[in-house]
């Protein structure tokens, strides 16, 4: 949070006034006094939904934190913007679109590469490739805290990298693709020799679209390599991402590069900006689209056990 939503945040000083914060550790409620000295901190959110009169919340908190801090807030009319993941499982998911549905009360899931300009930019050029028949998606980390912590138990995580970072590509993909009809997984976790933890820090999946797309999608962390990369295969044209970079290759192999910055947060600023000025149709559209990304995750996880393709 400190690194990308408080900046972010103060760039948002036009549509939004800070007036609390909450957080169980004393060194971070003394650090967030000196960025906000007008606004108040607590130690427990129910205390301060209990004694502040505020229109919105924004939450960051280990995942199985999330949804009772949302019912709370929505039940008390306020909105609420939260980081991904959207639930730690496909039935948690369900109870926040039923709560979405019985208030009417804003719940916005954050994944801010949907508001990355090289992201938004292959998205225009997807009409450019001819017909699309495979993608291959790659997000990989050198280090990692899923051996440690709430992240390392999967009843408070929800799951592993896949949960974890592959939800950013889940996302992404689902946009530019929609909903697979089937999908096939398998996961370890062993890239820490000596370390037990619960949950999987490698993925691969196979997926498959009802127009004949198939794609891949593989994420890694303890990997001793970074590397974000979606590479975009069509009849015409094929494009990729890595790193920021993209790369456009046309049917008769010419190149064209480009380099588009990354900037985490712009991104989360644009989406505090929709979230605090955005129309009850985006709204809606956040809620139905990160449901059905715990669609997929969950099918996913499915699988995984099962040793089967799982379907949709």
């Amino acid at each position: 949070m400190y690194a990308d939503l408080i900046p972010a945040l103060l760039g948002c000083a036009d549509i939004a006034r800070i007036i609390a914060f909450c957080d169980i550790d004393p060194k971070k409620l003394d650090q967030t006094k000196k960025i906000f000295p007008n606004a108040t901190g607590y130690a427990h959110y129910q205390e301060l939904l209990e004694h502040e009169s505020v229109d919105s919340i924004i939450v960051s908190v280990p995942h199985h934190l999330y949804f009772p801090i949302t019912s709370v807030a929505s039940k008390k009319g306020v909105a609420v913007f939260k980081e991904k993941p959207f639930a730690i499982n496909e039935e948690e998911a369900k109870k926040i679109v039923q709560l979405y549905e019985q208030t009417d009360v804003p719940i916005y899931t954050v994944t801010k590469r949907r508001f990355y300009k090289s992201y938004q930019m292959i998205k225009k050029h997807l009409s450019k490739i001819g017909l699309l028949y495979q993608y291959n998606a790659r997000h990989f980390l050198s280090s990692g805290t899923l051996h440690t912590g709430w992240r390392s138990k999967t009843k408070e995580a929800g799951g592993g990298i896949l949960m974890d970072l592959g939800y950013h590509l889940i996302d992404i993909t689902r946009d530019f693709f929609g909903m697979p009809d089937s999908l096939w997984m398998l996961k370890s976790n062993k890239g820490l020799p000596g370390y037990r933890y619960e949950v999987e820090d490698s993925a691969s999946l196979l997926l498959s679209y009802p127009n004949g797309t198939h794609g891949s999608f593989q994420v890694c962390c303890y990997s001793g390599v970074k590397e974000e990369s979606l590479e975009i295969v069509g009849s015409l044209r094929t494009i990729k991402i890595d790193n920021g970079d993209i790369t456009f290759l046309e049917q008769n192999t010419k190149e064209i590069r480009q380099a588009v910055p990354i900037d985490s947060i712009r991104a989360n600023k644009e989406a505090l900006q929709e979230f605090f000025t955005g129309e009850k149709s985006a709204m809606t559209n956040n809620i139905k689209e990160h449901y059905d990304n715990m669609r997929i995750i969950e099918a996913a996880y499915r699988s995984a056990q099962s040793g089967i393709w799982s379907q949709l």
